[in-house]
């Protein structure tokens, strides 16, 4: 039986999603009297992959903070860029920005590290590399979500293009 065929969840759901599809197909079993043994090791499952694949990402931020920390930037770039995971983590947002940054890109990385911010508001690490960003830049905060804005609207027509291309 395929668990993510189960839950109507795929590969790359998150634990939210995942948690979300297992209490509305739970409460279905519930109220037609069904075993639910097999959702919940169909959820056992799914959460138990999701943390896996969390805890190798987390390895993979070491590595490529070791390789900024080297001033290995154009490394850490690729590195980063060859990640299997969602683009949403906050980690990640600030790492592209970082690197952008140190690459002299400024408006590109303000738009990362504004989401790496955005996403973890009160963490250090992202308020500083905005704050410079803005010194450097001289972008206002209106500025910086309107940037924001458009990466996410152009992320997303891509996603849909590359999905519809697929799909022919």
């Amino acid at each position: 039986m395929n668990y993510y065929e189960l839950l109507e969840i795929t590969e790359q759901s998150t634990e939210d999603e995942i948690k979300t599809a297992y209490k509305t197909k739970y409460a279905l079993y519930i109220s037609k009297e069904k075993n639910a043994d097999e959702l919940n090791k169909a959820y056992d499952y799914a959460i138990n992959r999701v943390r896996s694949r969390e805890n190798n990402s987390s390895s993979e931020f070491a590595d490529i903070r070791r390789l900024i920390n080297a001033a290995r930037y154009e490394d850490a770039e690729l590195l980063l860029d060859g990640m299997n995971t969602l683009s949403a983590l906050s980690e990640w947002n600030y790492l592209k920005g970082y690197i952008l940054y140190k690459r002299g890109c400024l408006c590109e990385a303000m738009v990362y590290a504004a989401k790496a911010e955005n996403a973890v508001p009160f963490k250090d690490e992202y308020s500083s590399l905005v704050k410079e960003l803005k010194a450097c830049t001289g972008m206002t905060t209106e500025k910086i979500s309107l940037h924001v804005y458009f990466e996410n609207a152009r992320a997303s027509l891509l996603k849909a293009f590359k999905h519809k291309k697929s799909a022919q």
